[in-house]
């Protein structure tokens, strides 16, 4: 195998398979990334996989030679990157090894076999017509859900999140079992109903120019996978066969126990912050913090943390409203918190309502349009 291409658009390639690739397996071949360099049309073929989640990706390429081989994913992301020069050559020998040359620079490593590697969703294998949908709103959604999924967890369905399009409206609901986010965009231009479980971590490698769209279609009449294609890359995630979470009947419960809710809008980045320092003293994320409204009179929302082995923090918050409801103290965790106001980095001000169930429910203030909310279990105090 023998091939050149421009080494900033196969390094992108490449990073963008490693972050499919597993970098900690009991099955070392999920490390690694497929290279296929085929002459008819030039081009070198790009796929990783986790087995939830294949990454099939096409580099235009002066290939001198054809062939194919399996190298170490992470490994071949990292030299690329850091090579200085415009152009990459790649060469494999009769011995499986590879070496790569850019500039002043190369690096030789082993390869593998690909008949190791394993079998993968066929490209172009769509059982009905795709749907095509904003890129750049599809990716909106999976930001502001990424933190809510589960992130060590063996169950696939709560690092997975539930993608809907129906009534004019895109939707993604993620849970990890202690909180949820629901996202909302509207999609008027989408006529086909869609409904699948998918990867959410999985979603990061589909990429694109955030003006385009991508196609969203299944891989074949039992709908084993969905794919999501923007250009040359295609993105295929498995569909596990169980029942997602309700999500919007949790909400409703969580919210309908509470017939008097305390709500208040505060500043954003001014939260994100005190929470932050908070977060120092809380360390691993064991010990949770006492949210408390002292009365309306104050117009604060204070923060406390006690930590054994660390010490105490406090922090204090003004309001940017008038409180609603009465005066009440909640126990929480306090990274929770901090990753919903991460999610919601776009807005200014965020509303927070809680009331004697313990549950908070976060969401941008003022945005009318664009559903964003995070439900983070409590208790009270």
């Amino acid at each position: 195998m023998k091939f050149s291409a421009d080494r900033k658009l196969l390094a992108a390639s490449i990073a963008s398979a490693a972050s499919v690739a597993v970098v900690k397996t009991g099955v070392p071949v999920l490390s690694q990334v497929r290279i296929d360099a085929v002459e008819e049309g030039n081009v070198v073929r790009v796929t990783a996989t986790n087995l939830e989640v294949t990454l099939v990706d096409e580099v235009e390429a002066q290939v001198k030679k054809s062939g194919s081989i399996l190298v170490r994913a992470g490994l071949l992301a990292d030299v690329l990157r850091e090579m200085d020069g415009d152009s990459v050559e790649v060469v494999m020998d009769a011995k499986k090894r590879v070496r790569v040359k850019s500039g002043e620079s190369s690096m030789e490593t082993s390869g593998l076999d690909v008949e190791v590697f394993p079998d993968t969703p066929v490209a172009g294998s769509d059982a009905v017509k795709p749907a095509s949908i904003p890129l750049g709103k599809f990716l909106a959604l999976v930001r502001f859900s990424l933190p809510v999924v589960a992130h060590k967890t063996s169950s696939f369905d709560l690092e997975a999140g539930r993608f809907l399009v129906r009534d004019g409206k895109m939707r993604l609901l993620a849970t990890d079992g202690h909180r949820i986010s629901i996202a909302e965009e509207p999609v008027e231009k989408v006529k086909r109903g869609l409904d699948y479980m998918l990867s959410l971590k999985g979603m990061r490698a589909v990429d694109g120019e955030a003006s385009g769209e991508v196609s969203v279609g299944s891989s074949d009449a039992r709908a084993t996978h969905v794919s999501f294609r923007t250009g040359s890359r295609v993105v295929w995630s498995r569909r596990p066969e169980v029942e997602f979470p309700d999500c919007d009947s949790a909400v409703e419960r969580a919210v309908g126990v509470d017939k008097e809710r305390t709500t208040v809008v505060v500043k954003r980045g001014v939260l994100e912050s005190a929470l932050k320092r908070i977060a120092l003293v809380s360390s691993t994320g064991t010990y949770n913090a006492i949210v408390k409204l002292p009365d309306k009179s104050n117009k604060t929302v204070g923060i406390d943390l006690a930590n054994a082995d660390l010490g105490e923090a406090t922090e204090v918050v003004g309001l940017e409203s008038e409180q609603r409801g009465p005066s009440i103290a909640l126990e929480t965790s306090v990274h929770y918190l901090l990753e919903s106001m991460q999610s919601l980095s776009g807005y200014h001000e965020v509303r927070l309502s809680w009331g004697p169930s313990g549950v908070v429910v976060i969401t941008p203030a003022g945005d009318k349009q664009h559903e964003r909310l995070v439900l983070v279990a409590g208790m009270k105090r």
